[in-house]
């Protein structure tokens, strides 16, 4: 926190940008406060409810405000699951942070019957899903991703309605991933 009180280069070259940095930095650490002082019991350093809070944190430097909420904590997920999914948030994140015209995403984990989903939701502009072009993004980083864990990929969105992408992964393997 006192990093946020000296000062900087840019301060007087453009003061804007350097207050938006230091709010993107404070809400940052506060993010990361927060998630250390959650009354729960930590998650895992590895675990998918760990990466993802790190993702927040991440995300939340960056100028998207995530805010993580765990409806039902997984357990024993395999790596290879943990990986595809924080990877997959990952770019649905920052396709949000670059397309979406919104400061701020939620990222929801939930675990039942088999399986684990996360799914990040933003309030942007969202997109005619039958207009987009193929991009790299959503087919290799989401799509591929999820297909490689038997798992799936859906997403919703519509002009003005912001988007959806829900991502939903097994929590067992039925074949040796890599």
């Amino acid at each position: 926190m006192e990093s946020l009180a000296l000062p900087a280069p840019g301060d007087t070259l453009d003061p804007r940008g350097s207050l938006d940095q230091v709010r993107r930095t404070a809400r940052a650490h506060a993010l990361r406060l927060r998630l250390s002082l959650d009354g729960d019991a930590p998650a895992e350093p590895g675990g998918l409810e760990h990466r993802l809070g790190a993702l927040a944190v991440e995300m939340t430097a960056e100028g998207l405000r995530v805010d993580l909420v765990v409806l039902a904590k997984p357990t024993d997920v395999p790596e290879a699951v943990v990986n595809a999914l924080h990877d997959a948030t990952r770019e649905a994140l920052r396709n949000t942070l670059k397309h979406a015209r919104t400061a701020k995403a939620v990222v929801c984990l939930e675990a039942r019957e088999g399986t684990v989903t996360v799914s990040v939701r933003d309030h942007g502009t969202g997109f005619d899903l039958g207009a987009r072009r193929a991009g790299f993004g959503i087919e290799n980083s989401i799509h591929a991703r999820l297909a490689e864990i038997d798992g799936a990929a859906r997403i919703d969105s519509a002009p003005g309605q912001g988007t959806r992408v829900v991502l939903t992964a097994p929590l067992e393997l039925r074949f040796p991933v890599g």
